[in-house]
């Protein structure tokens, strides 16, 4: 019977990714959000570095609990706190092990392993309005900062011409090509950030999930894959950071078209003139 470190991590939303990526280079390889205040992290008992999380949370001001659990009551805790959801009255979101849901225009089958995009954080139900709102049909998609994909599979399903996911953390690029299998998307997944891709690589849409400093450093990049006309769909963010992003944005030939918000959670559409 193998065993696994669990940790419950309480924290402020704008620390919980940086905390994941310092856990994740220390063997924790499965990340499940709870609420926008607590996640869980795992990892295999023999591959977790527990050495310095005491250090770790006096850096980063969170508290966590550690426990050891079996396989089977891992399963178990990752199954009971893996709820689905359903998105805008169109879109239900859920795992393998729950039954599916036919009465739903689009359903995504979703394992998180340590990647980002549940559907449960605010941010990600924000772009899956968008979406839901303006059917990305016929046109060209790029995700950037993937995560598990789930932006990228409902564009595809709602009849994307293509769509490429892009992520800089192998993991999250191996999390977002199974869950493309299961959803049998198919749908292209490389590793690195939206920089590397050439002039030649154009976009309708581009949809950037990620946090509020790397929107601001990869705007001028956003603006360069968009076709003139294209949509870009940015959150990651709080409504506090909506008119920085604006601002920015404006110097880069993108015009605000709105933005929708949730909790204190922001995201906004941008056209590129």
């Amino acid at each position: 019977m193998r065993l696994f470190v669990n940790l419950e991590i309480n924290c402020q939303p704008q620390q919980a990714e940086m905390i994941q990526a310092e856990l994740s280079v220390r063997g924790f390889d499965t990340f499940l959000e709870k609420n926008e205040l607590e996640f869980e992290a795992s990892a295999l008992q023999d591959e977790a570095d527990t050495s310095d999380l005491q250090a770790l949370a006096e850096r980063y001001q969170f508290q966590f609990k550690q426990s050891i659990v079996e396989e089977e009551n891992w399963n178990a805790l990752w199954e009971s706190n893996f709820q689905p959801i359903v998105i805008a009255g169109q879109c239900a979101v859920r795992a393998e092990f729950h039954e599916p849901f036919p009465q739903f225009p689009y359903e995504i089958v979703i394992t998180p392993k340590m990647a980002f995009g549940t559907g449960h954080h605010e941010t990600t139900q924000l772009i899956l309005e968008y979406l839901l709102a303006f059917p990305p049909y016929k046109k060209r998609v790029l995700d950037t900062g993937c995560g598990t994909a789930i932006l990228g599979i409902l564009a595809h399903k709602m009849g994307a011409l293509e769509v490429l996911g892009i992520d800089n953390d192998p993991k999250a690029t191996e999390n977002a090509q199974d869950n493309c299998l299961l959803n049998e998307t198919p749908m292209e997944i490389r590793l690195g950030t939206a920089n590397i891709l050439p002039d030649n690589e154009r976009f309708d849409v581009v949809i950037a999930n990620i946090t509020r400093n790397v929107l601001l450093e990869e705007m001028s990049t956003y603006s360069r894959l968009l076709n003139q006309g294209g949509a870009l769909l940015l959150s990651g963010f709080y409504d506090t950071d909506v008119q920085m992003l604006v601002e920015a944005a404006q110097a880069h030939q993108l015009v605000f078209v709105g933005h929708k918000s949730l909790e204190e959670w922001a995201a906004i559409k941008l056209t590129k003139v």
